[in-house]
């Protein structure tokens, strides 16, 4: 344990910061968040007040500024994610960034760089990097325990109809407005759908955990993406389905529809199935489509063995802890999840155009 308390200073204190991050580093002594930054003064002041910061900023260049924080979380909306993370960077700052990383690959691969630039840290906030059984999986996957692998494939489906319409929203989610800054998700005009805000629908902002953990799982980089576009809801991409190859010729593919009442309970639902082919077997992983078969299961030789890490999942913010405190590695490192961005950044441009679109490779890939 450190003599004093990492100060952390969280950029975008809104839901995502205040409801998932914060909670986790009042638990833990060797951190503290130190200082909070918004625009809208009022929330700014409710965050300082929940979490107790000595510091509050309006502006993120006045905190990075002020040097009273040991490193950051830029959680702000999507397309304010590259500037401050850049320049807390090149502080020497240790930066969580909340997923997408950007909303460009160009972006993206900036961010790599002035992460490898740098003697800091840059982790992406991947949550399946930080889970004990989806590391195991990937570990098998990684370790040939399915042979080399072919192709990765995943459908998914969720329910974020109430951002695109809250005429019913406060029947559908009830006492989750009453959590501090839940209605910056669902009240009219919210941040969300501005498209060029969040850079899409829900394929941008939930999806992308499903390509992050796909890439990782392939081991390598997209080279061509071609995808086709259904807008069947209110939603401004209601369907999407992605096929790419990555570097080493793995077919990878996705389908994932917005809209869709996947769970009865109250708030986001999602549902998902992951498959790994290899040729020696297959890895399945089930999230709810199928809950007679959730868990990680795999295939060999007709064999089917249920796989579990059977430890307690750590989270996002913990892996971030333990990073900065020295005593852990970066699950999700800006040189792999830059390709997530590439990769959904061409698939709406596929989908647009109607054609296939090649992703530039950064020297050395």
């Amino acid at each position: 344990m450190t003599e004093k308390p990492i100060r952390i200073g969280i950029i975008g204190a809104g839901n995502i910061s205040v409801n998932g991050h914060w909670p986790q580093i009042r638990d833990d002594e060797r951190v503290t968040v130190s200082a909070v930054c918004r625009r809208n003064e009022e929330l700014l002041n409710t965050a300082k007040a929940l979490t107790g910061a000595a510091n509050a900023y309006t502006d993120w260049r006045a905190l990075l500024e002020a040097g009273d924080v040991d490193a950051v979380i830029v959680s702000t909306p999507h397309d304010l994610h590259k500037d401050p993370a850049v320049e807390a960077l090149r502080m020497g700052l240790d930066v969580l960034v909340e997923k997408p990383m950007a909303l460009t690959g160009q972006d993206a691969m900036e961010m790599a760089a002035a992460a490898k630039a740098s003697s800091a840290q840059l982790m992406v906030g991947y949550s399946r990097r930080s889970s004990p059984d989806w590391r195991l999986a990937q570990k098998l996957v990684s370790e040939g325990r399915i042979g080399t692998v072919r192709q990765i494939s995943m459908v998914a489906f969720a329910d974020f109809s109430v951002v695109w319409n809250q005429e019913s929203h406060t029947a559908t989610f009830g006492k989750l407005l009453d959590r501090a800054f839940y209605d910056d998700i669902v009240k009219k005009g919210n941040w969300y759908s501005d498209v060029a805000r969040s850079g899409g629908g829900f394929f941008v902002g939930m999806a992308t955990h499903y390509i992050d953990t796909m890439l990782w799982f392939g081991q390598a980089a997209p080279t061509s993406v071609a995808c086709f576009r259904g807008l069947n809801s209110a939603s401004p991409d209601g369907t999407m389905s992605a096929q790419a190859i990555l570097s080493n010729d793995v077919l990878l593919t996705i389908t994932f529809t917005d809209g869709v009442r996947a769970k009865p309970a109250n708030g986001f639902g999602a549902a998902a199935s992951l498959t790994v082919i290899g040729d020696d077997g297959v890895l399945l992983v089930d999230e709810g489509i199928h809950p007679e078969l959730s868990g990680i299961r795999i295939v060999v030789d007709d064999n089917e063995e249920q796989v579990t890490a059977g430890e307690e999942p750590d989270g996002t913010t913990r892996n971030f802890i333990e990073l900065i405190a020295g005593n852990g590695q970066n699950p999700a490192p800006a040189s792999d999840c830059c390709w997530t961005v590439a990769l959904t950044e061409a698939a709406y441009l596929s989908a647009e155009q109607k054609r296939i679109i090649d992703i530039p490779q950064a020297p050395g890939q």
